[in-house]
């Protein structure tokens, strides 16, 4: 039985569960939080997100991924994109990275909806 529940679902689990951490960072800004996902809630987050969060491994030009992730807006003048980290970590298993950009707008609903809060 896990020691901690499953942020998602408020349960303990048989077995380990997986960390999921989440940075976004905005200029000299950082909102984070750490979750503590059982192994079906963590792959639904990450199937949910597929479309927008990018394995940093795929990435070969990482200036191609500066356009929202949501609604294809790109940075520019008066517009800025921010990056989402991603780092899911499971016993035995090799750790994931995953990176995607998000504008004003939709950065905003991300911590809203992860409930990130602000880190030094």
């Amino acid at each position: 039985m896990s020691i901690y529940p499953c942020d998602v679902h408020g349960s303990r689990i048989r077995g380990p569960l997986s960390g999921v951490y989440l940075t976004l960072l905005r200029g000299s800004h950082r909102s984070s939080r750490r979750l503590r996902c059982c192994p079906a809630d963590r792959d639904e987050l990450l199937a949910s997100h597929a479309k927008e969060w990018t394995n940093v491994d795929d990435v070969d030009d990482p200036d191609s991924l500066g356009a929202c992730a949501v609604c294809g807006a790109s940075p520019g003048r008066d517009t800025a994109t921010d990056p989402l980290f991603v780092n899911v970590y499971h016993k035995e298993e090799t750790p994931l990275f995953l990176i995607a950009y998000y504008c004003e707008e939709h950065g905003d609903r991300l911590i809203k909806d992860f409930k990130l809060k602000d880190s030094v």
